[in-house]
């Protein structure tokens, strides 16, 4: 019988043995963790290598099939688990989970001080651009095409990240939702304006933005302005010529109206006046054309320009814009009395400009011109009444116009601005 207890502790201590062996060894007291990560930055779904490398304090890797614990603040761990190999390496793969922000990694094993690292998941907003086209639309409303482009702070385009679209009227096919931005770090949305969103507009201009989450959690905006086409903005008004003999005569009166984005306004309103003489409108409402413009007729007897007792007389063109208020523009009329009044329109071309002469008096005139750039021009040039001068740089000029006639000289100057 004792023989028999003898075989079976033996057999026993057989069978508890093997399982023993199979226990992951624990990490000494003194343990140290080095804890790295590559890369340093992924994106939201984007994956990093996480490596552990556990030694004891004589700086000799710990026992081979060691655990190791593994744990993050955001994005998830696999395995969370891991052992060390006969270098004292362990090893864990951590995958982005769609959330943005900075994951910090931990590593503790045994009695070891536990070792921490950071990851950013999901790049984050350096730069964003925003693009609307068209820039305007009528009172009729219409659709915009959204496009931002975000950048990090390397200038690298960022995908897959999360930017919102507002606007102040209209409505948004996003609704406001996030857009994730494409490989090309592009994000868009379309914006639909309806003639009713026009119509409650406090002023002629739609704003869109665009926010991208920023480093520290702040968000980076870009705003564009939408005009509103149609929406009467300015008048401005034309006089040719500039002046009128004593004995009378006509004035061609050109007025324009434009909206806010700079485009003429066809259809609109507009009323002439005048101190003296008689309109062919008789100061009735006239219409704009389709480039905004409209025109009316001043004439003059010797009897109108006797009656003023001034050498100058004022005309006016009113317009109402869009807010409801009287919008209007003037000009003064001078009137010769005998020695010659110097005017000119111009119109450029790139380097090139084509002088209108406007001047009056009587006749002959003579005509001497100062383009301004110090070129000495060609006689001909110099005395036509409407000359063509290019010039040799982009600028500002003064460009001066001199007329004499047998009663006198005047001049006048004007900047005359060109480019490429």
């Amino acid at each position: 019988m004792r023989y028999l207890g003898t075989a079976c502790v033996i057999l026993l201590l057989a069978l508890v043995v093997p399982g023993c062996d199979k226990a992951s060894p624990v990490a000494p007291a003194g343990t140290t963790i080095t804890l790295s990560v590559n890369p340093t930055r992924i994106d939201i779904s984007g994956q990093a290598s996480i490596t552990a490398i556990v030694r004891r304090d004589n700086g000799t890797p710990v026992n081979p099939g060691t655990e190791v614990n593994f744990s993050t603040t955001l994005g998830t761990l696999d395995p969370d688990v891991a052992k060390t190999d006969d270098a004292g390496v362990a090893r864990t793969v951590l995958t982005g989970a769609g959330q943005v922000g900075m994951a910090t990694i931990e590593a503790s094993t045994g009695a070891a001080t536990p070792a921490t690292t950071e990851i950013q998941i999901g790049s984050l907003a350096s730069s964003v651009t925003l693009v609307a086209s068209p820039t305007a639309i009528g009172k009729g409303g219409g659709t915009i095409e959204l496009l931002a482009v975000v950048r990090d702070d390397a200038g690298q385009l960022l995908n897959e990240l999360a930017v919102n679209f507002s606007t102040t009227s209209g409505t948004l096919e996003s609704r406001g939702a996030a857009k994730l931005t494409n490989q090309l770090g592009e994000a868009r949305d379309t914006l639909a304006v309806t003639e009713l969103d026009i119509v409650a507009l406090v002023t002629n201009v739609i704003s869109v933005s665009v926010f991208a989450s920023t480093e520290g959690g702040s968000l980076l905006e870009t705003t564009t302005d939408i005009g509103v086409r149609g929406l009467i903005s300015n008048i401005s008004l034309q006089v040719s010529p500039g002046s009128v003999a004593a004995s009378g005569g006509k004035v061609k009166l050109l007025a324009l109206v434009k909206d806010d984005v700079g485009l003429g306004v066809q259809g609109a309103g507009v009323n002439f006046i005048s101190q003296a003489g008689t309109l062919a409108s008789g100061g009735g409402v006239l219409r704009t054309a389709s480039g905004g413009q409209v025109e009316d007729t001043l004439t003059l007897t010797v009897q109108d320009i006797d009656a003023l007792g001034t050498r100058t007389f004022k005309v006016e063109a009113f317009s109402t814009d869009s807010t409801g208020a009287q919008i209007s523009a003037s000009f003064t009329v001078s009137v010769q009395t005998g020695a010659p009044i110097s005017d000119f329109g111009f119109v450029t071309s790139g380097l090139s400009v084509q002088f209108n002469n406007q001047s009056s008096g009587d006749q002959p005139l003579f005509y001497l011109w100062d383009f301004g750039d110090g070129v000495v021009p060609n006689p001909d040039n110099r005395t036509e009444v409407n000359p063509v001068h290019a010039y040799a740089n982009p600028g500002t000029y003064p460009v001066t116009l001199q007329v004499t006639n047998a009663v006198g000289t005047n001049s006048i100057t004007k900047a005359v601005e060109v480019s490429q």
